[in-house]
């Protein structure tokens, strides 16, 4: 199969090395990974390292650092990979070392890369074999890639590890219902926030959230909430918040701001922002960032593609367990090539991937999302899945979809008839703080509405007071 430039960004290298410093530091898991071979790799140093780290516990011997040193002393693709790391590279992949339950995840990832390269290949020798300069019978063009992409299948199939009997399965989900009844917790993780704790019992592994919403109407707020909620809700797990939009500065702006406002003595996020704070907010300030969950993390990326994404859940992943990613947000995203599909496809193509990678690395991903115009066209502005922009596939991959609405932002420009203007401004008023969440969509749970408080000067969102 020829191999061409494209097949070269086919490569998702951090997993071929954290599978190879997991199996070097235990053993044990390469009698689940043996489907895993050289040729899988991407890169030539690990496809030699792992070649020697299988022919090791192949004869019955120990794979560690010292024995691949050993037997890969002078080897030209180590030596090379040794000088692009500046150090030993099998001393940096035993610090890289997966934690044992991820590595299926990482051989899953590797293999789909190795089938995606394979397939480009072929389709480059079909390419080939029916253009003008190397003529073929057609039926011989279909035949090859017929066969070709049958073999790859094969190849591709899924390890013994994959399957499950089902009464394992049940007895899996029964020991977890009996911890939930007896600890008394959700088993998705909690934030804090009734429109998930609530609604969706916290956030489940392998989830992919829909966050969408019209301009001004809280999205972004209510993702840092949430993140900020599940950071402090679960502190030995970390949180990522990826704002292609909102700078981390501007983020930490708002989340002082809602910190200090939680505690009674707020300060507002856009007298932070323009440099307006007095002696005595100061002293609240600090106060504030005490309260800054250190397992909340922000990347500062002005631009992000899938592969980033993946590179950057990998590298956390490698630090400490991860329960949340928030990405801020899908239409501003990097798209893949187009290829002569419309937008529907391109954005379809982003959300099925962000649902893969929120399984693979046993996370919940909530991806906000805007909405279409066509909501200001009715009269009833509460958004529908309708209105997601481009919404057939974002609907069919998400597990949830919310939809923030805030009827005081319509109030608020709406002209009052003449005689009802002290209603109208009493109507708002009461309104000001009230937040609609709407669950449009659940696999697991009731759809309905739930009500936050939400107190935009201070960019806090918090459940109703006296409410369960």
């Amino acid at each position: 199969i020829m191999k061409g430039h494209a097949q070269l960004e086919i490569a998702n290298v951090e997993a071929e090395q954290d599978l190879i410093g997991c199996v070097m530091a235990n053993n044990s898991q390469y009698a689940e990974l043996s489907h895993i071979k050289p040729h899988h790799m991407v890169e030539a140093g690990h496809a030699r390292l792992w070649e020697a780290l299988t022919k090791q516990i192949d004869a019955g011997g120990t794979a560690n650092a010292g024995s691949l040193r050993s037997a890969l002393r002078g080897d030209r693709a180590i030596d090379d990979l040794n000088a692009a790391a500046g150090q030993d590279y099998l001393s940096l992949l035993c610090a890289k070392a997966a934690h044992p339950s991820w590595a299926q995840d990482c051989a899953t990832a590797i293999i789909d890369d190795w089938t995606r390269r394979e397939a480009v290949g072929i389709g480059q020798n079909v390419i080939a074999l029916a253009s003008e300069n190397n003529p073929r019978p057609a039926l011989e063009v279909l035949s090859y890639a017929r066969n070709a992409l049958a073999e790859l299948e094969t190849q591709s199939g899924v390890s013994e590890a994959e399957f499950q009997a089902a009464p394992d399965v049940a007895t899996s989900v029964l020991t977890q219902l009996a911890e939930q009844m007896r600890s008394g917790k959700t088993l998705g993780k909690r934030c804090g926030l009734r429109c998930v704790d609530r609604r969706m019992g916290g956030f489940h592994k392998g989830s992919l959230i829909i966050l969408g919403g019209r301009p001004s109407m809280g999205k972004t707020a209510l993702a840092r909430a949430l993140a900020h909620g599940c950071a402090v809700e679960n502190p030995k797990d970390q949180v990522l918040f990826l704002g292609i939009e909102m700078s981390p500065d501007e983020m930490l702006q708002r989340e002082l701001a809602a910190i200090s406002a939680s505690a009674g003595d707020g300060v507002e996020y856009r007298d932070i922002a323009m440099g307006k704070v007095r002696p005595e907010e100061m002293s609240a300030l600090h106060r504030a960032h005490a309260q800054v969950p250190a397992n909340l993390i922000l990347q500062d990326v002005p631009s992000l593609s899938i592969d980033d994404v993946r590179r950057s859940i990998w590298s956390r992943k490698r630090k400490g367990p991860l329960s949340l990613v928030v990405i801020d947000y899908l239409q501003i995203m990097r798209r893949p090539e187009a290829r002569g599909r419309n937008e529907t496809a391109v954005l379809g193509e982003i959300t099925s991937s962000l649902k893969q990678i929120a399984r693979q690395a046993g996370c919940a991903i909530v991806l906000l999302s805007q909405l279409s115009r066509q909501v200001e066209s009715r009269e009833d502005k509460r958004p529908q899945l309708s209105d997601l922009r481009e919404s057939g596939s974002i609907e069919q991959d998400a597990d949830f979809v919310f939809f923030v609405y805030r009827e005081s932002y319509y109030l608020e420009r709406q002209k009052p008839k003449k005689g009802n203007e002290f209603e109208h401004e009493m109507s708002v008023a009461d309104l000001q703080t009230a937040m609609e969440v709407i669950c449009a969509k659940a696999r697991r749970a009731p759809v309905g509405t739930d009500m936050q408080t939400y107190q935009a000067e201070f960019d806090l969102i918090t459940d109703p007071r006296g409410e369960v």
